[in-house]
Order: structure tokens, then sequence, then C-alpha cells
């Protein structure tokens, strides 16, 4: 998945998160993930 894709699920995530599909810890483990990578992904521009 590129960094795109993980801005994207970034986005997707917290709107379910805010309307309640996602609880919070389920909501901070995609951030984790995702958000590392497009930290990675702006690093190498």
């Amino acid at each position: 998945m590129n960094a795109y894709h993980s801005k994207k699920v970034l986005q997707y995530s917290y709107l379910f998160h805010k309307i309640g599909l996602l609880d919070h810890d389920q909501f901070k483990q995609i951030e984790e993930y995702h958000g590392l990578k497009v930290m990675k992904k702006d690093r190498l521009k």
C-alpha cells in the first residue's frame, strides 16, 4: 500500500471512528500503522 492509500485509509478510519463503527483502540492501531507509512513517504520527497 502506498502513502496515497494510507492517507485515504486514515481519512475513512477517522470518519468510521466518528460515526461509531470503530472504537478508540481500533482507530489508534490504524492511525499508528498508516500514519507511519505516510510520514516515511513524506520524508523521502
